[in-house]
């Protein structure tokens, strides 16, 4: 029992510092020296037990990093790859878990927006990307996060798209946000994606608002 209890609170003290961290990436910050302190917290919690919240932890220390990456320049692809390889056991571990599909979105997001910044194609990662937000969907409709994902996925295609494409994947975007808003009307993540979309729909002088 103790175990039991001294596992859970490295593991929520991991967690605590992963939203630290979080916050810091909002406010343009270092995140670093957080991530390091929750990675330690959660090395003390797998050295006790292999579990569901561990990886899960796990994986969004490793989101965060590979995010927190490409925001300053710097390769994403370890970080990203340790995140699909989470994500893969997670996956084991329980099957057609949303929250995997999810991670596994993530970090096709990552590097499609690495490969972006070198001037490369980004398509691969994106159909990637794409597939995996829809496998999240599939396995639970009523995933906010899954439809805030596949809206992620329009969002940065409209970006980067040419021609009439990047219209195209605003209406599309919007037509994925608005569903997860109607799940979670306060979702964060979903109202900063349908922020950029409205934005990116102005530069084009396209409607601002969804269909």
């Amino acid at each position: 029992t103790n175990d039991a209890t001294l596992w859970v609170a490295w593991t929520g003290k991991s967690d605590a510092l992963v939203a630290r961290a979080e916050f810091q990436r909002q406010q343009h910050d270092d995140v670093q020296p957080t991530l390091t302190q929750a990675r330690e917290a959660l090395e003390r919690a797998h050295a006790r037990a292999q579990s569901v919240p561990v990886i899960r932890s796990r994986i969004e220390i490793a989101a965060l990093e590979a995010e927190a990456r490409v925001d300053h320049n710097a390769d994403p692809t370890s970080a990203a790859k340790q995140l699909r390889a989470d994500a893969q056991q997670l996956m084991q571990l329980v099957p057609r878990d949303g929250f995997a599909y999810r991670s596994g979105c993530r970090a096709d997001l990552v590097m499609a927006r690495w490969v972006i910044a070198q001037r490369r194609t980004a398509a691969p990662w994106l159909t990637d990307a794409a597939n995996e937000a829809e496998q999240a969907r599939d396995a639970d409709s009523m995933d906010a996060l899954a439809w805030t994902a596949s809206a992620e996925v329009e969002q940065l295609r409209a970006e980067t798209a040419r021609g009439a494409a990047p219209g195209t994947a605003i209406a599309r975007g919007f037509a994925f946000i608005e569903h997860a808003l109607t799940i979670d009307p306060r979702l964060r993540r979903a109202l900063d994606v349908r922020d950029a979309l409205t934005r990116r729909a102005r530069e084009l002088g396209l409607s601002a608002s969804p269909p």
